[in-house]
């Protein structure tokens, strides 16, 4: 007699029909192999997590720095048009912390730096009070300096512009990101 084995083991400890020991299919898995795949499960999940945070700082930094640079863009394109349209620089000295011109039409503006208020928490930009910048808390841009040089030994004169704006405060702290930028421009007026 020849014994076949068909799809069981020979074992005492599982139910035993006729000659040979017959395994009874148990469905499920072992503790064992759910801690591997827990282990694997959390290795990707890890990855993934650090990959999005990445790409969310890059974005924030990116967004941040696009509002910078918009905004000092806008403020050097008023400001160049401006001086470029003043009949004359106005104080003695002209330039330095704030700057007062004289536009065709005899009106005055001012451009100056705003400190905070209750209001906006940062530092802005104004052209007679008005801000050029953003002081939105979370979205806008401070104004870390704001300098004037005027030169009034050529004809016509010429006014050096240089300023820094960084991240709204608000968004610094809460970020971790610090992003900053430097404008420099050099107008000179226009004598009619």
């Amino acid at each position: 007699m020849v014994k076949k084995k068909t799809w069981g083991i020979y074992c005492s400890s599982i139910a035993r029909t006729s000659h040979f020991v017959r395994r009874i299919p148990r469905y499920g898995f072992t503790l064992l192999e759910i801690l591997v795949v827990l282990t694997i499960m959390a290795v990707i999940l890890a990855i993934g997590v650090g990959v999005l945070s990445s790409v969310l700082k890059g974005d924030a930094k990116t967004s941040a720095t696009a509002e910078i640079k918009q905004n000092g863009s806008l403020v050097l394109d008023v400001m160049s048009y401006f001086i470029r349209n003043a009949t004359a620089l106005n104080g003695n000295p002209p330039c330095g912390a704030s700057l007062s011109l004289t536009q065709p039409d005899n009106s005055v503006v001012v451009f100056s730096l705003l400190p905070t208020d209750n209001i906006n928490y940062n530092n802005r930009i104004a052209s007679n009070s008005a801000s050029l910048t953003n002081g939105d808390i979370k979205t806008g841009v401070d104004v870390s300096s704001l300098t004037f040089t005027c030169d009034t030994t050529t004809s016509p004169p010429v006014v050096s512009i240089d300023f820094t704006l960084t991240q709204a405060r608000k968004a610094n702290s809460t970020m971790g990101l610090a992003t900053s930028e430097k404008f420099h421009t050099s107008v000179s007026l226009r004598t009619y």
